[in-house]
């Protein structure tokens, strides 16, 4: 792992945090209706090459406590997940856009930049390498 200098600009862009700071969930209801992929740029051209799929999740209890009526589902704030290689599961879950479990693999977690009116890394979101429906 390559280290970072103090004297270097912050960027958190390419940063994994340590997961054992975070509670990491071991399943997570996925939302597939509002996934989106996001394909490769080469010399600032689109490409056809997919550079990872952005999904909405929440964390097991979570799901049941809105599916129970127990929470409002407005009230929840999601988990944004890239999940980074190519997956036939993925593009199936998409393609039926359905609400499926997932349990995710190898997940990290990264800073997540957020545009609103005062632009930055404000949040976390978890990148993965694969997925796994259940």
């Amino acid at each position: 792992m390559n280290k970072i200098k103090l004297t270097s600009n912050l960027d958190f862009k390419g940063v994994y945090f340590d997961n054992t700071q975070f509670e990491i969930p071991k399943k997570v209801q996925v939302d597939f209706s509002s996934a989106r992929i996001r394909n490769k740029y080469i010399d600032g051209k689109q490409t056809d090459r997919i550079e990872c799929y952005v999904l909405n999740g929440l964390y097991e209890n979570t799901a049941k406590a809105v599916e129970q009526g127990l929470v409002d589902f407005a009230d929840v704030k999601p988990i944004v997940i890239e999940i980074l290689s190519e997956s036939q599961d993925v593009e199936n879950a998409i393609e039926e856009s359905g609400i499926k479990f997932v349990e995710l693999i190898e997940p990290k977690v990264k800073a997540l930049w957020v545009n609103d009116n005062k632009p930055g890394y404000k949040r976390f979101k978890l990148v993965a390498k694969d997925l796994k429906l259940v």
